[in-house]
């Protein structure tokens, strides 16, 4: 898929190694160092972050970042995102505690690398990730409930950004072993839906991805493929849209036709370009500041779509947060119901009738995730066997480094 900022990425300024800083990252950045102004707002800190204690590669990466969450809330898309919404409490974070902003600044260059085609980007990245590694690992072994949430934000940031299996397997075995002591601050945390969310991918509570009968797994793909060709018809006037439909609907296909065995580090390797379509989405098509009928529906599509898939694979992996997205299709169908009783716009009904796919998808995610649970509880569950969390960033830090080498 077209990544969400690469047509915004301009003309070049100074030069890392082949990159070049792109001119509007370039000259905030300055601007921001000149007047000491956060350039920033909408994102309301009390206390933003001071240029002064940032190298002005922090603060252009920063700007990068915060730039996409700005044109998210323009939209008003950011409640759609895995992680927009809370920039506010990422960077509060990251002015607080290094591995928070090293972590952060490390997505920041994942995602600009991917734009960019970066060499010189992905080494930044991976020093800032290496950074973020060693002072979480000295922030775990000091952990209390001041702490915990950003400890939480890096963790999941660095999870996101993860290049490979081994290293995402290793920071969840470390997150893993923080399960009981973060449940036990989760009513007090900032990012409560990270923590429920996150131990459901652990496996401590497996149900949602136990395995589905052969004929179910199929009928999922089937109507994948289905449902994907109408968006695509729906969304013909829309270029991009039919052009990431397209993409995901030819994911779809090559996974019926060459599935992967049953190898958890087989089926993360295959699912490994998710990660890409569900935190950078393209932001064109995010924006449902107009409650256009196509955009809300390929938005649907794309979280629908990516949910059956992680129901047919059912081997642990980063499925980034499936409630967020089981709730997006559902504030998605309620919108465009909502427009059927008030202004019954031209096409209402053919959006109604394309929802019923993504709606089918939530329902089934739900009546699982809810059978999880009353199985399975949400508490008092015992990390046993896993290594520590000093011990996986250890672990994650050296896989990360020796796969750059």
């Amino acid at each position: 898929m077209d990544d969400p900022a690469a047509a915004e990425i301009t003309s070049p300024a100074s030069t890392i190694g082949e990159f070049s800083w792109p001119v509007e990252i370039e000259v905030g950045t300055d601007d921001w160092q000149r007047t000491k102004t956060f350039p920033f707002p909408h994102l309301q800190l009390t206390a933003p972050p001071n240029p002064d204690d940032l190298s002005t590669e922090e603060c252009r990466l920063l700007f990068h970042i915060c730039t996409l969450s700005k044109r998210l809330e323009l939209t008003q898309s950011a409640r759609f995102t895995t992680w927009a919404h809370k920039m506010p409490d990422f960077v509060t974070l990251a002015t607080r505690h290094d591995y928070a902003m090293q972590s952060l600044v490390a997505l920041s260059a994942t995602h600009l690398a991917s734009t960019c085609k970066s060499a010189a980007l992905d080494q930044i990245a991976i020093a800032h990730r290496g950074n973020a590694f060693r002072s979480l690992s000295e922030a775990v072994g000091a952990l209390v409930q001041e702490n915990s949430d950003a400890v939480l934000a890096a963790s999941a940031q660095l999870c996101w950004q993860s290049p490979g299996w081994q290293a995402w397997a290793a920071l969840m075995q470390g997150i893993k072993s923080l399960h009981a002591t973060l449940q036990g601050w989760k009513a007090q945390s900032r990012f409560p839906e990270f923590l429920g969310d996150n131990f459901y991918e652990l496996g401590i509570i497996p149900a949602y991805r136990s395995e589905v009968p052969g004929h179910e797994g199929l009928a999922l793909l089937e109507g994948s493929i289905l449902s994907l060709e109408r968006a695509m018809t729906f969304a013909a006037d829309n270029e991009e849209q039919v052009r990431s439909l397209r993409q995901l609907l030819d994911f779809v296909q090559n996974l019926r036709i060459s599935p992967p065995g049953p190898n958890p580090q087989d089926q993360f390797k295959v699912l490994h370009p998710l990660r890409a379509w569900i935190v950078w989405l393209p932001i064109s098509f995010l924006d449902v500041t107009d409650r256009n009928l196509q955009t809300m529906t390929t938005l649907a599509h794309f979280y629908a779509v990516t949910l059956a898939v992680q129901l047919h694979l059912p081997s642990p992996g980063p499925a980034y947060y499936p409630k967020m997205r089981m709730e997006a299709i559902e504030s998605l169908a309620g919108e465009i119901n909502d427009l059927k009783q008030t202004v019954d716009p031209e096409g209402i009904d053919n959006a109604i009738e394309l929802m019923r796919f993504p709606c089918e998808i939530a329902a089934h995610f739900r009546d699982r995730l809810q059978t999880a649970e009353q199985v399975h509880g949400t508490r008092d569950v015992r990390a046993g066997g896993t290594m520590s969390m000093t011990d996986s960033l250890t672990l994650a830090a050296t896989i990360d480094f020796e796969g750059s080498t």
